[in-house]
């Protein structure tokens, strides 16, 4: 989390615990799709008030947190936790869409309609973060779950990807891609030529 302190230990939690349900739930072998989301709620809320503790415990000034877009493939589901401006964008006939709505002063503020798109971007405030793991007492976890089809193309990612181009060149780099790997690559040669100011995480997944 951009400005704040051990960002890399809060994502060190959120991993410890996402593992630790992981392997107390038979490796995930989930029955339904809410399992699926009640497992995410568990791994999340667990880092989160582990986090939160620690902050209180240590007084850190600036509250070390994360953010965290993660998705779950059950049956043909795509099950996305989604807390903070991480994103995850489908490519589906040739066509980008993003799937998760960052959690951000900008978002709030367009969403319940007190600013427009273009005023809210403006803002000094306008990529405060509004939401993020560990940082707050509760946290908030915005659930999508989507039908997935043969040919769609993921990317998770972080905003030192996603704030740095264009949903143009992400299409771009999803098409292009001969596999994942591939396009992992490309996601963070262009997000590094483009000044690669934050944290460059992408994760991609061909269907």
């Amino acid at each position: 989390m951009g400005g704040h302190e051990f960002g890399e230990i809060a994502s060190f939690f959120v991993i410890k615990y996402l593992l630790r349900e992981w392997h107390s739930h038979d490796h995930a072998n989930f029955d339904s799709v809410q399992d699926a989301r009640d497992f995410l709620s568990r791994s999340l809320e667990k880092a989160n008030n582990h986090i939160f503790h620690v902050n209180r415990v240590l007084r850190i000034r600036w509250a070390m947190g994360t953010t965290a877009t993660l998705g779950i493939m059950w049956n043909n589901k795509l099950i996305i936790g989604h807390c903070g401006d991480s994103r995850c964008y489908r490519l589906r006939r040739g066509k980008v869409t993003q799937l998760t709505t960052d959690q951000t002063w900008k978002e709030e503020m367009v969403q319940h309609g007190y600013l427009s798109e273009e005023e809210a971007a403006m803002h000094p405030l306008a990529n405060m973060l509004t939401n993020c793991v560990g940082a707050l007492r509760n946290l908030r976890i915005d659930f999508r779950t989507t039908t997935v089809q043969e040919g769609d193309r993921y990317v998770f990612c972080s905003d030192g990807v996603s704030s740095l181009m264009e949903d143009a060149v992400i299409e771009q780099i999803l098409k292009e891609g001969i596999a994942p790997n591939d396009s992992v690559k490309q996601f963070i040669h262009a997000a590094l030529q483009r000044g690669g100011h934050d944290n460059i995480t992408a994760v991609c997944l061909f269907t």
